[in-house]
């Protein structure tokens, strides 16, 4: 017998004990849980929302229909339908299913060939979800037949699953998944417990990112990328490369990426230590031969050995002042977005193996606004407003959709306090930029304080 609240340490003992508790579920309807939920998929995932999903599992033993049925958020219900156009909407007894977002990829691998695909009817499951949306499931009279209450926000790349299947569910029966891969997608829950035998160090799989890299280097200074760990465990990387645009993958060293840590990725070690010699201690450098990072522009992607899409950005011809990097601002945030990379405010003009400096400069409340969304090149303007203290020298870029630099508008300029600065769609040779989002990054430092915030606007052709 199971003990309500304790662990289900393996497959056959945890259906066994389901089997022996099935009847007491009551109507077969009222044994369908919901187990799992990613609501943050990271961009190896599918990025948001294709990579967001609900897993649900039946405790009883016999299937039941979910024709009719719907997954719901805050806003808005979506009916269950099957994946494939003509099917049916049925899980079998003591079986998993899973609720994937219609615009899911290749984002995640289920070897369980029974398990059920499903996908909300609409776009999105729900109004897509958010980091803290709790979830009911009705049935197709509109039961209330489970919930999900998130403990906390969900974390980039890691699902909530539930600890005990057949306790009702309380944001004391959710936790962050513990599996190196993120997920436990189609199988059951990691044990409650850890083992009592030390487990080996597992493989990371989803759960680095790119947070930094340096390509415009001072002179005698190597060019370096910043892997960062958003796991809570220690973890290897083993057999796994990074690639430039021209797609020829270069292996990482095996490296053993500290829980939440940093791994600075450079051809050269000792000139790297030499040019930034206030490494944090316990810093990771791993020297490798990098893909050339190319002033002009460039990209990167991060894989594993098996060639899982771990992490991949890009950026265009923006020319920092040497020794000045690009820093992600946002590790929860897609990649793939030019807004989510600003140059390096610290007055090193880096921060590797450490907390970037844009995180700590930007806050909840922006710095800058544009005065419109859009506005239509040689026939309207918009306005970058803005706020920094009264003594900040204030630099304020427009940047591309790809990051290249299309027009400087104020170059470390004594313009601190409350401005407003037009911009009419043209890059600084006086031609029109082409159609497209345009990113006005500002950045403001005073009194060694650094400051940094960006705002989005499209350009209209007609």
């Amino acid at each position: 017998m199971v003990v309500e609240g304790t662990a289900l340490p393996t497959r056959t003992v945890c259906m066994a004990a389901i089997v022996s508790l099935s009847v007491a579920v009551g109507a077969v309807a009222q044994s369908i849980r919901i187990t799992e939920v990613m609501a943050n998929p990271n961009i190896a995932q599918g990025g948001q929302r294709g990579g967001e999903f609900v897993e649900l599992f039946n405790l009883s033993e016999d299937p039941v229909d979910l024709t009719g049925w719907k997954i719901a958020d805050r806003d808005t219900a979506d009916e269950i339908v099957a994946w494939r156009e003509g099917d049916i909407a049925e899980l079998p007894g003591l079986s998993f299913a899973v609720i994937f977002d219609p615009d899911m990829t290749d984002g995640y691998v289920v070897d369980d060939e029974t398990v059920v695909w499903l996908r909300p009817r609409n776009s999105a499951i729900g109004n897509g979800l958010a980091v803290r949306d709790t979830l009911s499931l009705l049935d197709a009279s509109g039961a209330v037949i489970d919930t999900y209450s998130p403990p906390a926000a969900a974390r980039s790349g890691v699902s909530f699953e539930r600890k005990d299947f057949i306790a009702e569910d309380s944001e004391t029966n959710w936790r962050l998944t513990r599996d190196p891969l993120g997920t436990t997608l189609g199988r059951l829950s990691n044990p409650e417990d850890d083992p009592v035998e030390e487990p080996p160090t597992p493989r990371i799989v989803g759960l680095v990112v790119i947070s930094e890299l340096l390509y415009r280097p001072e002179p005698d200074a190597p060019e370096w990328v910043e892997l960062r760990s958003m796991s809570d465990v220690d973890g290897m990387l083993v057999g796994w490369t990074l690639s430039d645009s021209l797609g020829r993958p270069v292996i990482i060293p095996t490296t053993l990426l500290p829980a939440n840590g940093y791994a600075v990725l450079a051809g050269n070690g000792a000139d790297f230590r030499h040019a930034h010699p206030s490494l944090p201690a316990g810093g990771t450098v791993i020297e490798m031969p990098l893909p050339s990072l190319n002033d002009g522009g460039d990209s990167l992607t991060l894989k594993t050995a098996g060639g899982t899409v771990v992490d991949e950005m890009s950026y265009g011809a923006l020319r920092p002042d040497d020794g000045r990097s690009l820093e992600r601002r946002d590790v929860d945030e897609d990649s793939d977005r030019m807004d989510n990379w600003l140059l390096s405010v610290d007055v090193s003009g880096s921060t590797p193996g450490e907390a970037n400096s844009v995180i700590h400069a930007t806050g909840s409340e922006p710095l800058i606004q544009a005065s419109a969304e859009s506005f239509v090149i040689d026939a309207g303007q918009v306005e970058f407003r803005y706020e920094a203290p009264l003594t900040a020298r204030v630099t304020l870029l427009v940047l591309s959709d790809k990051g290249a630099l299309v027009r400087t508008l104020l170059d470390d300029a004594p313009n601190g306090g409350r401005h407003a600065v037009v911009w009419d769609g043209h890059d600084d040779d006086g031609e029109a930029v082409d159609p497209g989002i345009h990113i006005a990054q500002l950045l403001a430092v005073t009194d060694g304080r650094p400051l940094a915030a960006s705002a989005a606007v499209v350009v209209e052709d007609e």
